[in-house]
């Protein structure tokens, strides 16, 4: 029996529950908005569930955690309560604090918000630190996120911070950065994504204003 209807759009919280789906197999229709879509989930937030017996579910989290309880392989979940844990951590970092500091790093320079020079400087900076306190001391000592294995927790954050190595870590950053870069790169090559478009710049998105 189906689970349901999965809602997704382009965006980064979409990225590994793509991922999810296909790779795993998931008897569950992918779709993009409808009537029912719009009924359900006044909001018209991307990822949403509707189960086949109408439930709805929305959120990133609670999504992503609903459909992992289909997937089989359980190498990929939390193992403990202390993983449990640290899957809740990086997570919900990734997909409040990291998100929402990604697109005022980028969203002036490619039109999706208006160009404030200072917020996009201040947001970059802050970003920088973030990833230099948080991401490049705990994958330096770790390969992944959680345990000694990939889990569905390195697949959601790679997924939440694609933006960054899309428009904003160009080569040099990526230098200076080495312990995050080699870890999104082992991430994004794994047969989860086969068919979810996460590229790696070779030049960081530049400001181009309008021209009247």
């Amino acid at each position: 029996m189906s689970i349901g209807k999965l809602y997704l759009a382009p965006y980064a919280r979409c990225n590994a529950l793509y991922g999810l789906v296909n790779h795993y197999k998931l008897d569950i229709e992918i779709s993009g908005a409808d009537a029912e879509f719009e009924k359900k989930f006044p909001l018209k937030k991307y990822p949403s569930l509707l189960l086949a017996d109408g439930t709805a579910i929305h959120e990133f989290f609670a999504v992503a955690f609903y459909l992992l309880t289909f997937v089989k392989d359980e190498s990929i979940k939390p193992k403990n309560d202390l993983e449990h844990a640290q899957f809740f951590e990086w997570i919900s970092y990734a997909n409040s604090e990291l998100v929402a500091l990604l697109f005022k790093s980028f969203g002036g320079l490619v039109g999706r918000a208006p160009y404030n020079k200072k917020l996009i400087d201040d947001s970059q900076k802050d970003l920088n630190r973030q990833i230099e306190l948080i991401f490049e001391p705990h994958l330096t000592k770790n390969t992944y996120l959680v345990g000694d294995r990939l889990t569905f927790a390195d697949f959601a954050v790679a997924g939440l911070i694609f933006r960054g190595f899309e428009l904003l870590f160009d080569p040099a950053w990526r230098k200076a950065h080495p312990a995050i870069s080699r870890w999104y790169k082992t991430v994004v090559s794994q047969p989860f994504y086969d068919g979810v478009k996460l590229t790696i710049t070779d030049e960081k998105v530049k400001y181009v204003p309008k021209k009247d």
